[in-house]
């Protein structure tokens, strides 16, 4: 994970070596495709195009629902979502 201020000052907050399950947000906001665009580049040239760090060209929300019972302990509770 990373973030990158209006100054251009770019910092890290969370360094992992596996592509994160979030990753599809990052895709859709700023449309591109991660496996492809950029970490096939970056095997290939060792550097990233300029165009990854555009400004958005949308908003997306990415959400996960946790189901449980906390009257049992918190223990997952099978319910449908609709």
């Amino acid at each position: 994970m990373f973030m990158i201020l209006r100054q251009g000052a770019f910092h890290f907050l969370e360094v992992n070596t596996h592509l994160q399950v979030e990753h599809a947000v990052t895709e859709s906001v700023i449309k591109i495709d991660i496996i492809i665009d950029c970490m096939l580049q970056l095997t290939v040239c060792d550097t990233m195009d300029s165009k990854y760090l555009e400004k958005p060209h949308s908003v997306s929300i990415e959400a996960r629902i946790y189901a449980e019972n906390s009257i049992k302990n918190f223990q997952p509770n099978l319910v449908q979502v609709s």
